[in-house]
């Protein structure tokens, strides 16, 4: 089964079936190039497509009008009030702690097999085609209520990506990632002399402040100082795969460190 913005089909008196599309990985597309009077292609790198997805479904025990109302019922949490496909979270049975993030592109059906059953067919596009850990990397801890612990994503003693520290002077920080590299939010309180934040070798330089508040968005290149939008100087700044060993340095560090993500896949 699959859950749609976390309610079942079977809330809607539909009962999937056999068949529906997921695929292993999206298509990708290599970008290359070839000179003419040269043997060699030369290749410049990766495009990595949407990814379609269909789930098929089957009305059972029910009159022909009865179906199309529960079509219509469940067709209408795709949708916006003005009848726009929305972005959804889709999340399989057999791949709990994960998302897609999808768009309805086209329902085939319902067609009628006969006077008790009705068959449609929903497809999908995830023009993102990751899928998202369904909890922060602060929530990854045991007895959480959404992580199933029953995959090898997230197992019993999986070691948190804790998100607080406290830094009274230069220090490093160990993050883990589970999934691919990403781009964390950083917030930052308190006070600091020429405080630099670095990642192999990536760095975002924010400088001097006192008792102020920050929020930086590596993967928007946005910061934000109290508030007010400040241009920082900031490098392609990620946590890769694995631990991370982030490193503060400056003088006078007196601050609160806050690092927020969400794991990711293809």
């Amino acid at each position: 089964m699959v859950r749609v913005n976390g309610k079942h089909e079977s809330e809607f008196g539909l009962v999937q079936v056999m068949g529906h599309t997921n695929p292993a990985t999206p298509e990708f597309s290599n970008q290359w190039e070839s000179i003419p009077g040269n043997s060699e292609s030369y290749y410049f790198g990766t495009k990595i497509e949407p990814k379609p997805l269909s789930i098929p479904f089957l009305i059972l025990d029910c009159t022909i009008e009865e179906a199309q109302e529960r079509v219509d019922k469940y067709i209408s949490i795709f949708m916006d009030d003005l009848g726009n496909p929305e972005e959804v979270e889709l999340i399989y049975d057999y791949d709990l702690n994960r998302y897609y993030k999808a768009r309805l592109i086209s329902v085939s059906g319902p067609t009628r097999e006969n006077y008790r059953m009705s068959s449609l067919e929903l497809n999908f596009m995830a023009y993102d085609p990751h899928r998202y850990s369904t909890v922060q990397n602060d929530e990854v801890t045991w007895g959480s209520e959404v992580l199933t612990f029953s995959s090898s994503i997230y197992t019993l003693g999986h070691e948190n990506s804790s998100a607080e520290f406290t830094l009274a002077g230069p220090g490093t920080i160990p993050v883990n990632v589970t999934g691919l590299a990403l781009h964390p939010v950083i917030k930052i309180e308190g006070s600091a002399t020429s405080l630099i934040i670095e990642n192999a070798g990536k760095k975002i330089e924010i400088g001097t402040f006192d008792n102020a508040s920050w929020i930086i968005d590596t993967g928007k290149y946005i910061s934000w100082l109290n508030g007010t939008e400040k241009i920082i100087k900031m490098d392609k700044f990620m946590l890769r795969n694995g631990l991370n060993n982030i490193k503060f340095t400056g003088s006078n560090l007196n601050i609160e460190v806050t690092l927020r993500f969400r794991d990711r896949w293809l």
